[in-house]
């Protein structure tokens, strides 16, 4: 595959969805936080990069992610924005997507008690 615009390690492509093999590995969902993503700052790693070559699932080939970013009204592609840029995104959507999944483990164990 070719891809438009060079990888930033931000992190975003894994921060979206768990890979399949993610989703093996750590047992998690399509939506859940992988285990296997890590941030060195705003710069992100894949653990299992250390396991399976990294060219066989994409990590680091370049960005294609087909998002938007809309920003005092105006839109951008996600793909195409500076580095810096997609790292700050990427930061916010980690902290809600981590804040939505800890509320939904805090209600399952609600509703096991």
């Amino acid at each position: 595959m070719t891809y438009p615009n060079p990888c930033t390690q931000c992190g975003f492509c894994c921060v979206s969805d768990t890979c399949p093999v993610g989703q093996d590995f750590y047992r998690v969902g399509k939506y859940d936080p992988c285990h296997g993503l890590t941030f060195d700052g705003p710069v992100a790693f894949c653990r299992l990069s250390l396991i399976i070559p990294p060219q066989i699932r994409g990590i680091g080939l370049g960005c294609c992610i087909l998002a938007r970013v809309i920003k005092n009204g105006v839109t951008y592609d996600f793909a195409s924005l500076p580095p810096a840029f997609k790292q700050i995104a990427v930061a916010q959507v980690r902290r809600q997507k981590l804040r939505e999944y800890n509320e939904a483990q805090d209600a399952k164990r609600e509703a096991q008690k």
